[in-house]
């Protein structure tokens, strides 16, 4: 395809944006080059991850200058698995240095002036997620204070790092500290290296030769430490959950020569998010990266004067929609936005109510509520036009589009991440009142697809948007609804590569043409034009490099259509254009001889209706009807023909039809057949399949009283595991506490080659809650497969001591485990059903506490298969975490994790 014309209208090089205080950004200030340097670990529309090196001026714009393999990351990072991650100028070797912590080892990196290359170390030990870092730019060397976790270290330790690459242990040991998590920053009033114990909050300041006591801070775990732009005493910002779903809460405080001085709850109540801080020597500054400000639009830098944060360098627009004919409009949740002199200046706000979707044309600009309630913007604001109507089921996320007259088209809607499924109604809005349109056949069970309507066929287009759970778009199917209420679902076929989902839809009303534009991975977003029955024609490329920011950069839309221009406005990374489609458009415009194709003339999915003698002996034939799926199916044989129907996953009816002769039964079957079609009834691929939901048992548990050795048990001392054997926390050195033992069963847990699993997990008894009993591999919890051989072994007495004597953890009280049965739906086989309730259970598909993590077996790579889960409270007589329990298919190992 050819390249589109652009203009460029105002540019800026911006970098990213995160979408949480949790991100992977690190940001310092590099003296020598008088810039921010940043370092982002993301990822790309596809999901890769993505490493990069930001310069980043005073002004708030800047330019990648090292990216994947320069930055010298280890191949085998995860972000998830870090335990400590760094981003500084080291003062001895006059270099950025970056250093990770995983698991396995910690890692440094310097620049060498073309890129970085991995630091050689001597006497490293093996950090714990309690220990943490922090660079002493006084002294050139880097700090690490040692929780009693790492190395069964007594109490907190301080080891140092300086340009030789040794590590050295330096000073004494603190004993009654040190037990749990720990949080540094540097004090550049007092160059100190300052250290705050979690569990106490009694904090310690390291000159390279001794410790300081110093006040206790305020906050357990602080967020950030920075220097303070007027004192240089050490600041620090703690974050807690937020006064609003989705923001964080942020307080301060400085430590002077005798306290902490707490800053005021209204310093920094309006900021609701804060990933990096970084402190300019030069300017007696500190700038926090792209903070959150409720009530103002996002910047790339913020400036902290030691109370408050103020909006510095340049606006980030995350743009999520714009309108499809009519004046240039765009919308985020910052507000609404107009081009103004070449830019994009804020010209409104959003209603204050919640809002499902958004339309903006030539006839208005319309918000929907999440109940149905409809406002137009006015030039006095924002005004209701029509309450929400009965029947509409409060939904987020709706698709909307428009037919250019004032009619709007809302489909589906519903909760990304919630627990139920998508809305599959569709509702037509004619400018004063609702109708709930009476569909048939399969519709899009999809959150935020384009909309548009197809004039020259009469027909309502959807395509693109994402499904449950997911924040990518896709653009395999083509849905069309046509006067007659019928849904009718196509494969998509493009001429040219789509690339990864659907950006935009509008029509162009001089070509009569509806037109599309999707969006690839790093290539140039592309312009289709419709051609019906699931054709899209190619016309063009947008060279334009225009990514939405954000998480949702696979659904917002940074386009806005101008069709009286007919120019293609378009917004992204800081850089605002406009595409001429007038002249593109006319070339592919249909020659008026040329026949239309309508929907009832394609071949949808399935078969078409047959003709009279095509009717065969048997057919399966299925239905989306008002939110339910129907089959019916039908055989003749000899002087008999019979029907079975009903709903999907239920009992069907049956009835059999005894005629006088051969004839007549097939031809009172053909007749029942072709009357199944014309209600809209399709025939079904996968036949008998169609009546059947995937899916398996789960099998639900309850606590009972324990009653002889064999039984399921949760706690008590479990048969088949001898001293031995027993599983011992590699943390903490003592033996972990029996949690529970499932015995092979035919339907619950079809193990082959061996007869049970016994899981053990550390309950941090004896190490203060330092051993990470929650990961699968650290060693604090262990999955045991029994033979029937060991199985057969009384149980012990009680549990076994450690090598040294270690004390076992206290044995939890024998119960029995009494089980309910529960189908579940087989979440990747059925694209829209309720999500998997997280409950405990064995067997059946993993109800998920955070997101989908099955693990890989770590012997043959296969993924492992689902045993059970169950919630923390039975290990610990508390919290809110949920334990999965894993199997590898060929019986290699078991294993164990929680998600908090």
């Amino acid at each position: 395809m050819n390249k589109l014309p652009i203009v460029t209208l105002s540019a800026a090089s911006l970098p990213p944006v995160p979408s949480s205080s949790s991100d992977p950004f690190r940001l310092f200030w590099h003296p020598g080059e008088h810039a921010f340097w940043l370092l982002v670990l993301d990822k790309d529309t596809r999901g890769a991850d993505r490493r990069r090196v930001w310069r980043v001026s005073e002004d708030g714009t800047g330019a990648v200058i090292l990216a994947g393999e320069q930055l010298g990351l280890p191949d085998e990072l995860d972000t998830r698995s870090l335990r400590a991650f760094h981003f500084y100028f080291d003062t001895a070797r006059r270099q950025p240095v970056w250093l990770v912590s995983t698991s396995n080892a910690v890692v440094l990196g310097a620049f060498d002036g073309k890129i970085f290359k991995k630091v050689e170390q001597r006497r490293t030990i093996r950090a714990s997620e309690d220990d943490s870092f922090v660079f002493d730019p006084a002294r050139g060397v880097l700090v690490q204070f040692v929780a009693r976790a790492a190395e069964q270290r007594e109490g907190l330790a301080v080891r140092e790092l300086g340009p030789d690459g040794e590590w050295q242990d330096r000073g004494t040991v603190i004993g009654d500290a040190g037990s749990w998590t720990t949080f540094t920053a540097w004090d550049e009033r007092r160059r100190l290296a300052v250290v705050v114990d979690d569990a106490s909050r009694r904090t310690f300041g390291w000159d390279g030769e001794r410790w300081h006591e110093l006040p206790a801070s305020p906050f357990s775990r602080p967020k950030a430490g920075t220097i303070h732009p007027r004192s240089r005493g050490l600041v620090l910002i703690d974050e807690s959950s937020g006064y609003t779903s989705g923001s964080m809460r942020y307080r301060s405080a400085e430590l002077t020569d005798e306290t902490w001085v707490e800053g005021a709850d209204a310093d920094l109540k309006p900021l609701e998010r804060l990933v990096a801080i970084a402190h300019v020597p030069e300017r007696e500054e500190s700038h926090v990266y792209a903070p959150k400000l409720d009530g103002a639009i996002q910047h790339t830098l913020g400036r902290f004067d030691g109370k408050t944060v103020q909006p510095a360098g340049k606006p980030v627009l995350a743009l999520t929609g714009g309108s499809t004919a009519g004046s240039v409009l765009f919308w985020s949740g910052d507000g609404l936005f107009s081009v103004v002199d070449g830019e994009l200046r804020k010209t409104g706000d959003l209603p204050a109510a919640s809002i499902a979707g958004l339309h903006a044309d030539r006839t208005g600009f319309l918000a929907i509520g999440r109940q149905g309630a409809v406002e137009r913007l006015t030039p006095n604001g924002w005004v209701s036009i029509c309450e929400a109507p009965g029947g509409f089921s409060e939904r987020g996320e709706a698709s909307v589009g428009t037919d250019g007259s004032g009619r709007l088209l809302v489909v589906g809607g519903g909760d990304r991440w919630g627990g139920r499924k998508l809305l599959t109604d569709a509702w037509l809005f004619d400018g004063n009142k609702w109708t709930q349109l009476r569909t048939r056949g399969t519709g899009p069970k999809r959150l935020l697809a384009r909309v548009g309507f197809d004039s020259s066929r009469a027909t309502w287009v959807v395509i693109g948007g994402s499904k449950k759970g997911a924040l990518a778009s896709d653009v395999d199917e083509t849905y069309e609804l046509g006067g007659d209420g019928k849904w009718v679902a196509f494969n998509s076929q493009f001429s040219d590569s789509p690339g990864l989902g659907a950006r935009f839809m509008a029509r162009d009303d001089a070509s009569g043409q509806l037109f599309l534009v999707t969006y690839g991975c790093e290539d140039p977003d592309r312009l289709f034009v419709y051609r019906g029955a699931g054709s899209w024609l190619g016309v063009g490329t947008i060279d334009a490099a225009l990514v939405p920011w954000g998480l949702r950069s696979g659904i917002d839309a940074p386009y806005a259509y101008d069709d009286a221009r007919r120019v293609l406005v378009g917004y992204g990374e800081g850089s605002l254009v406009e595409v001429a489609l007038g002249a593109a458009l006319d070339a592919v415009r249909p020659q008026a001889s040329a026949p239309v194709q309508s929907s009832e003339d394609a071949r949808a999915k399935g078969e078409d209706l047959p003709a009279e003698d095509e009717v065969p002996p048997a057919v399966w034939l299925h239905m989306h009807e008002d939110g339910a799926d129907k089959f019916w199916f039908a055989a003749t044989k000899g002087t008999t023909w019979t029907a079975r129907w009903g709903r999907r996953g239920a009992k069907a009816s049956e009835k059999t039809y005894e005629l006088d002769s051969r004839a007549e039964a097939r031809r009172f079957y053909e007749k029942a057949v072709r009357e199944k079609l014309k209600k809209g009834y399709e025939h079904a691929p996968d036949r008998e399949a169609a009546a059947v939901v995937p899916g398996r048992a789960s099998y639900r548990f309850k606590l009972g009283k324990f009653e002889r050795i064999g039984d399921d048990m949760m706690g008590g001392i479990p048969a088949g595991v001898t001293r031995t054997s027993w599983p011992v926390c590699v943390a903490c050195k003592h033996p972990m506490p029996h949690v529970m033992t499932l015995h092979a069963h035919p339907e619950r847990l079809p193990l082959t080659k061996h007869a049970a699993i016994s899981l053990f997990v550390c309950d941090n008894q004896f190490s203060g809650g330092t051993c990470p009993a929650f990961a699968p591999t650290e060693g604090c919890n262990a999955a045991l497969l029994l033979t029937a051989a060991e199985l057969a072994r009384a149980p012990l007495a009680a549990p076994p001591a450690g090598k040294q004597g270690e004390a076992p953890a206290k044995t939890m009280r024998a119960r029995k485990l009494t089980y309910r049965e529960v189908f579940e739906a087989d979440p990747e086989k059925n694209e829209n059903v309720d999500d998997i309730e997280v409950v405990d259970k064995v067997g059946g598909y993993p109800g998920w506490y955070q997101f989908e993590d099955t693990p890989a077996c770590g012997k043959c790579k296969k993924p492992m298969r689902f045993v059970a889960q169950l919630e923390e409270e039975h290990m610990t007589g508390g919290g809110s975490s949920e334990g999965y329990l894993f199997c590898c298919p060929d019986e290699h190992q078991a294993t164990f994790f929680w998600q908090h």
